[in-house]
């Protein structure tokens, strides 16, 4: 920072200031800015000594400053927490501030000015390693507080009526007078990095008519709280849930009681999670995104998955164990459904015929790396708005779709392949019949085996095509007619072991980019590299016996 900056008296915007220790470079230097409006950010907060010097930045006569953040950075050395104690304590704000950010605040407790009293008007707050604080500010009272995030508060072990602003006499019922609402107009709340905490406590600590918690609260995330046992139940009007690395499933399971408005459920990494409750699903019959990850118990889907009509995406994605989904009954179908997602499910052997059916409105469909897919349904004709088909990395998958591409008409991108030893070459070309149909398709990922000699030869009439990947084929040279993909940009060859020869006589006047990998008997490209003229990029990895380039 420039040296004594205060001297600018006039100066009215001022983004950060770093604090120093050197004379002129202090935290004093704002006292003298009583003109400052906007937002500031202080840094280096460790290099203020004491409560004293703190208020000589003045910060609670500044009342055009909207948005503040303080910032520590220092080694979390003995008796830092006392200091930092007093250092927050003189820092503080005007009553008109509306954005707030602590972070990496050591004391063990925040000053008395948290409260509504000293900061009526904070629209967003967020408190962050705060890894020495043992329980969070009363923070439940301010009126206009929409977003609240707490991250790393590592000694919190439990949320209560502190951070709700309430007083509970000692019958146990509320000091406070009429009817109480906490956090009124939050919408969205983050608790995230807070290792130790085991309860977050609700309306049942306060045993009296017209508490309402939350009222407002419409997006609600909880990351890697490992230990978190339980959890309020009072989210009249929440849309979005995301749940992270929580090893009990009771939270989310509690949760749940009373929830009916959910839009969006996101769980990752919940290690005890073996299902989602038939009744959760009832009960949330406008949800439109459902996500699953990580969850090595997750085994099944119930029933009630097939009355989300409203239900735009699904996905299951890494969960080992996953082994079930529901066989649809009567008039109940999954009609609003956008993207399907299914990947890293080992668990997984079959689906039933009817999971797909009057998916008209299916956009994206990807099954991936699912070690242990033996059959899976693909109702090409019912699937007219389908941009993507994804149906890769499936080692045991036998029953695939015996042409039919040529109806999904708006595909723009595929990865096929590779499937079981079982499905023979015959039957992987029968799928690509028609394919010259799809002017839209634009990128093709086709995974073979090296027993396979040739290349399905419809892929030579997609005239249309930007781009091809080619994975693991017999192929000893590229078909002759390769050529004919005039407007190819992207060539990818990878894993073709017997490939020898790559011969560009044939014109490709759009190629951009050629990338060859580990085709280890490939000895040499032909003159006809010389006809690339738009050629980019060429990149060549693991092709031991190629010598040298044509010149």
């Amino acid at each position: 920072m420039p040296l004594n900056l205060g001297q600018l008296t006039c100066l009215q915007t001022l983004q950060y200031f770093n604090v120093g220790l050197e004379k002129g470079r202090r935290i004093e230097e704002l006292g003298r800015l009583k003109n400052l409006r906007g937002k500031l950010r202080i840094n280096g907060l460790q290099l203020v000594r004491d409560r004293e010097e703190a208020r000589t930045a003045c910060l609670r006569e500044k009342l055009n400053i909207y948005k503040l953040a303080y910032l520590w950075s220092h080694e979390e050395s003995e008796g830092c927490e006392i200091n930092d104690e007093h250092v927050l304590d003189g820092l503080q704000p005007h009553p008109n501030l509306k954005t707030f950010e602590v972070k990496n605040y050591l004391g063990t407790r925040f000053p008395s000015w948290f409260s509504e009293e000293s900061l009526p008007n904070l629209v967003k707050l967020k408190l962050s390693g705060c890894k020495r604080c043992k329980e969070i500010p009363s923070l439940g009272q301010l009126k206009f507080l929409r977003h609240l995030e707490l991250v790393g508060f590592h000694k919190v072990e439990c949320i209560g009526t502190i951070f709700y602003g309430i007083e509970v006499n000692n019958k146990g019922s509320s000091s406070n007078n009429g009817n109480i609402q906490v956090f009124p107009l939050l919408k969205e709340l983050v608790l995230e990095d807070m290792h130790s905490l085991i309860k977050w406590k609700g309306v049942e600590l306060i045993p009296t008519n017209g508490v309402r918690m939350f009222p407002g609260l419409e997006k609600l995330k909880i990351s890697n709280c490992p230990l978190l046992k339980s959890i309020p139940n009072q989210f009249e009007i929440l849309r979005e849930l995301e749940i992270r690395v929580v090893d009990s499933e009771m939270p989310l399971l509690n949760l749940f009681n009373n929830l009916t408005s959910l839009l969006e459920l996101s769980v990752y990494d919940v290690k005890e999670l073996t299902c989602l409750p038939d009744e959760m699903l009832r009960n949330n019959l406008s949800l439109q995104h459902l996500s699953v990850s990580y969850c090595g118990e997750f085994r099944e889907l119930p029933q009630s998955l097939y009355n989300l009509h409203s239900l735009k995406s699904l996905r299951i994605d890494n969960c080992t164990n996953f082994n079930f989904f529901p066989v649809p009954k009567g008039e109940n179908y999954l009609t609003s459904l956008q993207s399907l997602e299914l990947c890293y499910c080992d668990g997984l052997t079959s689906l039933p015929s009817g999971l797909l059916e009057h998916c008209r409105s299916l956009e994206s469909l990807k099954v991936h790396n699912c070690n242990n897919l033996v059959s899976f349904p693909l109702h090409v004709c019912g699937m007219p708005s389908l941009s993507y088909l994804g149906l890769s990395q499936c080692p045991k998958l036998i029953s695939v779709p015996s042409g039919g591409l040529h109806h999904l008409t708006r595909l723009r991108e595929s990865h096929i392949g590779p499937f079981s030893e079982m499905v023979d070459f015959e039957a992987f070309q029968l799928m690509f019949n028609g394919i010259h149909q799809l002017s839209s398709l634009r990128t093709l990922e086709v995974w073979g085996h090296l027993h396979w000699d040739s290349l399905p030869y419809q892929l030579m009439q997609l005239s249309a095509l930007k781009e091809i990947r080619i994975y693991g084929f017999g192929i000893e040279a590229l078909p002759h007619r390769f050529g004919n993909l005039t407007s190819l940009e992207r060539l990818h060859l990878v894993g073709c072991n017997r490939l020898q020869h790559v011969d560009f006589s044939d014109d490709m006047p759009k190629l951009q980019l050629l990338w060859i990998q580990d085709c280890i008997l490939l000895e040499d490209l032909s003159d006809g590299l010389g006809n690339l003229v738009t050629l980019q990029q060429l990149t060549l990895w693991n092709s031991k016996k190629l010598e040298h380039l044509p010149c």
